[in-house]
């Protein structure tokens, strides 16, 4: 018997700002916008998170893209909370939805896919966002849709959301399968899924994929995958050597 450990990563657009992180020319030291602080610190508190007393800004390790119209991307990332929950209901039943990390960094730019296309679209690059790691809580695409509302409904109650952009919120999912009781050794990344039926249907898929694959004897390796909607699968993207656990 397989068991399915999904865990998201869902970044949130926040309204624009002049800069997000600052660097003092002359002590180097770098700060963080004191709005995006605020609702940031606002959102975290309603998961019961805790926040650090202390907490360095790192710079991201992934190559920046480049940006048309002299944007910039400093590639600062700050940790602003960690633990935490919030429950969902699925079949009538409440789920606890874990937390592991919530981040404040800059929006790098998102893919679409248009026309069997796949291209960059930086519309919103260097604008403010939260980025949300859960645990492995999830087993579905329904579960993970469902929190996907709830996160969405949260962030418009606290008026934290860009209301002008679309696709506010999007999201990578990390899917992998084992058999009972042991734990997973590989995740696929699904990237960019800016649509919250579109996670639902590539998770589904995906559990689909891999299940008949171990079935037939097969090495799922971890990859990152896209949502195909035109064909209802998902397919392969880039091949990955890091391995993330959080299982």
């Amino acid at each position: 018997m397989y068991q399915s450990f999904v865990y998201l990563e869902a970044r949130i657009l926040l309204p624009s700002v002049t800069e997000v992180f600052s660097v003092n020319k002359k002590t180097h030291k770098t700060t963080v916008n004191n709005d995006v602080l605020q609702q940031v610190f606002t959102f975290a508190r309603a998961f019961g998170s805790d926040i650090p007393s202390l907490s360095p800004v790192e710079r991201l390790t992934a190559k920046l893209p480049k940006l048309p119209d002299k944007r910039t991307l400093t590639g600062y990332s700050i940790k602003i909370a960690e633990g935490g929950s919030i429950n969902i209901m699925f079949h009538n039943r409440a789920k606890k939805i874990f937390i592991e990390e919530i981040r404040i960094e800059e929006d790098a730019g998102r893919l679409a896919r248009a026309n069997g296309e796949t291209r960059f679209d930086f519309s919103y690059a260097g604008y403010p966002s939260i980025r949300i790691h859960t645990t492995p809580s999830f087993e579905t695409g329904e579960e993970t849709e469902i929190f996907l509302n709830e996160l969405r409904r949260l962030a418009q109650y606290l008026h934290i959301a860009n209301e002008q952009a679309e696709n506010t919120i999007r999201c990578n999912a990390f899917v992998s399968l084992s058999e009972y009781p042991d734990l997973p050794d590989y995740y696929v990344k699904l990237r960019n899924l800016n649509s919250f039926n579109f996670v639902r249907k590539a998770i589904n898929s995906e559990l689909t994929r891999q299940e008949n694959m171990l079935s037939n004897g097969d090495v799922v390796k971890s990859e990152s995958r896209l949502w195909n909607e035109t064909k209802s699968r998902t397919e392969f993207f880039q091949q990955r050597t890091e391995i993330q656990r959080r299982f």
